[in-house]
């Protein structure tokens, strides 16, 4: 999967914030603060793969999302615009 960073905070949604979370995700091998920890490696991959996410999708996409808060800030996402989009 290719990182493709948003042009504008303005713009970004969850799925883009999943995919770029997945897109930096080594399977939890290293600690270096990048990608999904062990717990959500699984479920965060699954989601990144989907093309469409149902209810209960969004949930969970919106509860990784800000789990990984500092990680996306420090992408140059806006995590309200993230949790806006769905």
């Amino acid at each position: 999967m290719r990182l493709r960073r948003p042009f504008s905070p303005a713009y970004t949604t969850s799925r883009e914030a999943i995919a770029y979370l997945a897109s930096v995700c080594d399977g939890a091998v290293k600690r270096d603060g990048r990608g999904f920890a062990r717990e959500h490696v699984r479920l965060g991959h699954q989601l990144a793969q989907r093309r469409r996410w149902a209810r209960r999708h969004r949930r969970k996409a919106r509860g990784l999302i800000r789990f990984y808060r500092r990680q996306l800030e420090r992408a140059g996402f806006d995590i309200h615009a993230c949790l806006r989009s769905g």
